[in-house]
């Protein structure tokens, strides 16, 4: 996301766990400070923000005293598998990064409906990436389409 948001190539995003989950993101500056970007727990704050940045209006205010003691943890990639192959299929390019997030939607969708485990998120997510042969993206179309029908494809196996 911050890639396509910001222009960033892949190597100038870095992920790290912050379980308290009020920093969305943090931009270093080629002097070194960091300016992190801090709202409630809830995407849709950091998403608004985003999108609408510099003309949104926030509707919740933070005060340091809201941030408490904030931790940050180096991310495993054998931990989290998904996070390596996310980086993976953001240097490809292609529809691999549409593909990912497509699996990944239905996935949790079905761990949510109960109809698979939370580890068979990360299984169903890089067997439908290993077996889609990558090309070029092509129109907003054209993706839409894409993630609609894997979608359908990994929603349908388990219905």
């Amino acid at each position: 996301e911050a890639m396509h948001l910001f222009d960033l190539d892949v190597n100038q995003v870095k992920t790290v766990l912050h379980r308290e989950s009020i920093v969305h993101a943090m931009i270093k500056h080629q002097s070194g400070a960091l300016i992190q970007h801090s709202a409630p727990n809830d995407m849709h704050y950091s998403i608004e923000y985003a999108l609408y940045y510099p003309n949104q209006e926030l509707d919740y205010e933070m005060n340091p005293s809201d941030l408490g003691t904030l931790h940050f943890e180096e991310l495993s990639f054998v931990r989290f598998p998904l996070l390596q192959l996310a980086y993976d299929v953001a240097k490809q390019q292609g529809i691999l990064p549409c593909v990912m997030n497509a699996a990944n939607e239905a996935a949790v969708e079905l761990f949510l409906t109960e109809k698979i485990s939370f580890l068979e998120i990360s299984s169903i997510v890089l067997s439908e990436v290993k077996n889609t042969i990558n090309r070029p993206r092509e129109s907003y179309q054209d993706l839409l389409q894409l993630d609609g029908e894997i979608k359908k494809k990994i929603l349908s196996q388990y219905s």
